[in-house]
Parts: C-alpha cells; structure tokens; sequence
C-alpha cells in the first residue's frame, strides 16, 4: 500500500501540469484547423479563378438588359449580360471550392464579424483597378471599375483574379476573447480564354479509315 503522501504528491504535480498538457493539446488542434482553413481559402481562389478563366456562367443569373431583343444573355446586349451573369457564377464556384469550412448565410454580415466570406472578381480591364487583400489584420481585396466598388470578370484575352477573404473563429472561448476573427485571404490570376470566338481554325482533313 503507497503511503498518502506520495498519492498526495503525484495528484499536486498533475494539477500542476495539467493546464500545460491542456494548452499544448488545444493549440495543436485549434492552428492545425486554422492551416486546414487557410488551405480551403487556398482552394477557392483556385476554383474561381479556373472556373474564370474558361467564360462559363450559370443560366439562371442572365438577365435581359436593355437591348433590342428580349431573351436573356441573347441579343444585342448578349455580352454585357453574359458578363454580368459570371461573376455571381463565379462566387458561387469560389465558394464550392472553399471545402470542409462553415460558410453561413452572409446577410447582415461585415468585414469585422467571425465566420464573413467574400469573394472579389476583378480584371486587367481598362479603368479596372485591383487592390489586393492582406492576410492578418490588413484590408479586405478592393475592385473598383471607373472609380466606383464593382467587380469584373474580365474580357477574353485579358487577365482575371479571384480573390477571397474570410474571417476565421477560434473553437475555443478563451483564444476567441484574444483573437475574435483571423482574417484569412488568397487571391489567384489567370488569363479569360477566347470564348466568344471559334477556336477551330484551319480544321484538318479527318484520318481516313478502312471502310
């Protein structure tokens, strides 16, 4: 039988140790979350920015502008609406590509509030100008066409980027009262292929073939 003193003492030196295993434990799993995040944030920009660069779009956000005809991404204006259907397609490749991270519905959200998603859709377009964002606690990415907040999806032939932004919350409470939000951010640039155009020229004769 051990005697109560040495129970005593190894029971003092496990409470004394127990506050470190505990902040070795938690810290391990609250920054390898935050680095699983930031590789997601990683992820999206990369979606988007391919998802960009090939000119898709997604039907249901043509809308029929001001043109003489009356169908959506059609007419004379088919591509002024194209381009504006593609950039909410393009925020929506984006955030599929933001894999295995909580995306809330972002109504009444800001850029200082946990969990805020944004993904900015910018070009090298004439009187296009993109401000990059910065990880930590700088800025959130900036997009201004002709001196006005907008987005651009870029003309094919030009250069596209897909930034994304995301404020990131701890799991814990006591790291969430030191850091209420890490700002999260990755952007990506591509080029916008030429699909408005053919881009079968000068097809080859078929290979012919024993019939």
């Amino acid at each position: 039988m051990k005697p109560r003193r040495i129970t005593a003492q190894g029971m003092v030196e496990f409470a004394l140790i127990l506050p470190i295993l505990l902040t070795l434990v938690f810290g391990i799993i609250e920054f390898a979350n935050l680095f699983r995040t930031w590789l997601a944030i990683e992820n999206s920009a990369r979606w988007g920015v391919r998802y960009a660069s090939i000119g898709l779009y997604d039907d249901a956000y043509c809308v029929d502008g001001p043109d003489a005809g009356n169908q959506a991404c059609e007419g004379d204006g088919r591509d002024a609406e194209i381009d504006a259907a593609r950039i909410p397609s393009i925020h929506d490749e984006a955030q599929r590509g933001a894999l295995a991270i909580p995306i809330p519905n972002q109504a009444g959200l800001g850029e200082s509030d946990p969990l805020y998603f944004k993904v900015t859709v910018c070009s090298g377009h004439q009187g296009v100008v993109f401000t990059p964002p910065e990880m930590g606690n700088g800025p959130f990415a900036r997009c201004e066409v002709n001196g006005a907040p907008g987005e651009h999806p870029g003309e094919p032939g030009e250069r596209v980027i897909v930034a994304v932004d995301y404020n990131y919350r701890f799991i814990t409470p006591f790291l969430q009262k030191i850091w209420p939000i890490v700002h999260l951010a990755s952007y990506r640039e591509g080029t916008v292929e030429r699909f408005r155009v053919s881009r079968v020229i000068n097809v080859p004769p078929t290979i012919a073939v024993p019939t």
